[in-house]
Parts: C-alpha cells; sequence; structure tokens
C-alpha cells in the first residue's frame, strides 16, 4: 500500500506501544506471525526516524507461558529510568473459560525484551469488571504511574483504573470511565489516554461483533478532566475518532515537539479481507496530529512528515463539473494526495463526488459522494465481493458553502 505501515506478511490489527525510545520512534503491534487469519496474538515490532519510512524488527513478544497461551494481548510501552517497558495483556482460554491478566517486559537495547519474572503483575480483574479484562494504557503523573485497562459488566463498558509507584505494584483505584448507553459500547478495548491542552481526553474502541457492527460506534473520544484524587475522567464531550466502518483501536504517543500523534488498525473484525489469498491482512493508518478545537472538541490533521513524499504537483482551475467529465488531465497514479474545493452552495445537482480509484473495465471502483439536499458525504466500494457504502452527515454549518477536503489514495489492497 506503499505509504501505510504493514507487515512483511501475515496477520496484524492493533497498534500498540507507540513510543519514543533513543531517538528514533518505535511501533509494536498484534501479529499472527503463522498466516493471515486471526491467531494467537504476538507483538510485532518496527522503528523509524520520521513516522512515514519503518525499518522491521524481530517479534518482541511471542506467548510462551502458560497465562498467555492465546495470545500477548495488546498494551503500551513507556520509557522508566532508560528501560523500554512492555504492558501487555496475558490471554488464555481453557474449557472455555476465559482468563486475561496484565504483564510486563523490558528492554535496554529497545529491540531485545525479556518477561518479567513475577508476571502477571495484575492476576485477577477486580469486582468491577469481568473475565474481558485487556488493552493496559499505561502513563505517569507526577511520581505515580496509572494503568486503564479495557472491560465490561452488566452491559456497560468501563476503563478500570490502577496505581503503582514503580510498574511492579499494582493497586487498583475503581471505575475510571464508563459507558453512558449501548451505543457507546457493552465492552471497551483498547483505552487510550492523553492530555491536550488543558484538557484529558481518553479514547476507547468498544467491543464490535456482526450482530452489533452498525449500532455501536466503533472509536470514540472523550474530552474532559482526570480527578487524580477520586480516580475519576470527568467528561465534558464525547465524539468518533473515525467515522470510516475499517477503522479501529486508535493508540496515540506524544512526539518531542510534543503533539499528540495517533495511528489505527485500519481494518474491522468480520470483514471478507480479500488480501487473505495474497498471504496477508490489516494494515495502519497514515499518523494523524490530534489538535483541540475552538469549539472544545477533537479534530485531527494530517501528519506534517507526510508532505516529504510528494512529487510531480499538478493544479487544476476552476471548473464546473458535469456528468461528461472524465480523468483530471490523465492523472493515473498508484498513489496520490488530493486537495479539492467544492463550491456546494452553487451547485445544482442531486449527486456529485469523485471516483478515486476505476479499473479499467470500470467494474471496480471507489467513489466519494455528495448529495447538496441532505448534506450527506458518502463512500462507495463498488464491484467487491463485499461491496459496500457508508454515509456521514456534513457538519450543518459546513453545508451551502466552498468546502475543501484533502484524500490520501494509497496503492489498492490487491494487485
Amino acid at each position: 500500500m506503499n505509504y501505510h505501515f504493514m507487515s512483511p506478511s501475515a496477520w496484524i490489527n492493533d497498534p500498540n506501544g507507540l513510543i519514543r525510545f533513543k531517538d528514533e520512534y518505535h511501533m509494536f503491534y498484534q501479529l499472527h506471525p503463522f498466516s493471515a487469519d486471526n491467531g494467537p496474538k504476538h507483538w510485532g515490532h518496527a522503528k523509524s526516524a520520521d513516522l512515514i519510512h519503518w525499518e522491521h524488527l524481530p517479534v518482541a513478544l511471542a506467548p510462551s507461558e502458560a497465562f498467555e497461551g492465546n495470545g500477548c494481548f495488546s498494551g503500551t510501552a513507556v520509557v522508566d529510568n532508560g528501560v523500554l517497558t512492555l504492558v501487555y495483556t496475558g490471554n488464555l482460554v481453557a474449557e472455555g473459560v476465559k482468563r486475561q491478566v496484565q504483564c510486563l517486559a523490558f528492554s535496554e537495547d529497545g529491540v531485545t525484551f525479556r518477561k518479567y519474572e513475577t508476571n502477571p503483575v495484575i492476576r485477577e480483574f477486580p469486582p468491577d469488571g469481568s473475565e474481558d479484562f485487556r488493552d493496559p494504557k499505561v502513563w505517569k503523573h507526577e511520581n505515580s504511574w496509572y494503568m486503564a485497562v479495557g472491560s465490561g459488566k452488566d452491559g456497560i463498558a468501563k476503563a478500570l483504573l490502577y496505581k503503582s509507584p514503580d510498574l511492579l505494584e499494582w493497586r487498583y483505584v475503581g471505575v475510571m470511565a464508563e459507558s453512558p448507553g449501548p451505543h457507546h459500547g457493552v465492552i471497551w478495548n483498547c483505552p487510550d489516554f492523553f492530555s491536550i491542552g488543558d484538557r484529558d481526553v481518553l479514547l476507547v474502541s468498544p467491543a464490535v461483533w456482526p450482530g452489533n457492527m452498525r449500532e455501536v460506534r466503533k472509536s470514540l473520544y472523550y474530552i474532559g478532566k482526570m480527578d487524580y484524587d477520586t480516580g475519576k475522567f470527568v467528561v465534558e464531550a464525547d465524539g468518533d475518532v473515525d467515522a470510516g466502518w475499517d477503522f479501529y483501536a486508535p493508540q496515540t504517543m506524544v512526539d518531542e515537539r510534543g503533539r499528540v500523534i495517533l495511528i489505527g488498525w485500519m481494518d474491522m473484525w468480520f470483514n471478507l479481507m480479500p488480501s487473505k489469498a495474497y498471504g496477508w491482512a490489516g494494515a495502519m493508518t497514515i499518523p494523524r496530529e490530534a489538535v483541540l478545537l475552538p469549539d472544545g472538541k477533537l479534530g485531527f490533521r494530517p501528519f506534517k512528515e507526510l508532505q516529504a513524499l510528494r512529487s510531480d504537483h499538478r493544479r487544476f482551475d476552476a471548473f464546473t463539473l458535469t456528468p461528461d467529465v472524465g480523468a483530471l488531465y490523465g492523472v493515473q497514479v498508484d498513489s496520490l494526495e488530493m486537495a479539492a474545493v467544492f463550491d456546494t452552495a452553487r451547485c445544482g445537482g442531486e449527486r456529485f463526488g469523485i471516483k478515486l480509484r476505476q479499473s479499467a473495465d470500470g467494474r471496480h471502483e471507489t467513489v466519494v459522494g455528495y448529495a447538496p439536499a441532505t448534506g450527506g458525504i458518502d463512500l462507495g466500494l463498488h464491484g467487491l465481493r463485499q461491496p459496500a457504502r457508508q454515509d456521514q452527515p456534513l457538519p450543518p454549518a459546513a453545508r451551502g458553502r466552498r468546502n475543501g477536503e484533502t484524500s490520501f489514495v494509497p496503492r489498492p489492497l490487491l494487485a
């Protein structure tokens, strides 16, 4: 896919442990290295100087202990006294019973990891949680470490908070946050936490399955303030991290310039994933920067370093879209970045849009469309075994005026 991160082969999903260590960025990720199908998770590993060009490293974690027999599930990475520390979930399913525990691994060189000899450091879920007890996010505040673990109980999704002086001994604090309704999920996976401006942000990915995928929001953010005295996250606003259906488990890091950088898994459970026929499944989104908007909501913009990939710039003067407008003066490339501005107030048609990709015979195409009457933006994938279309309303304040959008179009999933 050219500029999206991919494993050399096999199945990948959640990004884990985005961090800067010894002047390099590191990304860990969920990996089933033996096939393109979902299976017992390892931690894949790569490093980068710019979050754009990646060097693959040896697998960081593999299931080796009885309590992680079904995988080393998602988690996070922190640096403690110069030691790169991974915090992850050991997953075991035996006789239909799930047991998930929280574990540590350490590295001085950022390549070779040793598991903590007295793992797991959290052996049981608390009364507020359930056997779904996974994906720890760890951060430091003042002189203490904090850990948010995703869980859920009695139809309410939860982030469970722990506190430690040294990453080794953890004390349960209580429920940090919980879902306000069924559309926010019944189990939270992959919690993430960061501060931006004068606000704190909690990200969660509600658990999804075929029966709830259309009703549950896929990746949420909650903006508010963390009260470290009570252990409660006080929510002021919420929103969707991404409106796409192929986006899940976003994780963030703060870079050396103070920017909050976010990367997510660019696929979704239960998709057909036609790339499996070619020996791989899953990729990561391009990095994006999280920003606090004037209205108090969370916004995202393309990672500035992506501009280094630009070449062969082309600019087109204003023209009127008509049914017979074809390709933009022969723009036929493998990958591109497009910035387009549409004057929706002067649009007389029921719908207009751009075909970002189209096969030579016209049977397969990706279409981004807009309907002025309803203010709806839609993305359609046509000609696939699993054709899809998703509609997203444009904010009312943006309707009826000139609107611009930047799109990154990668190399297709299948050649």
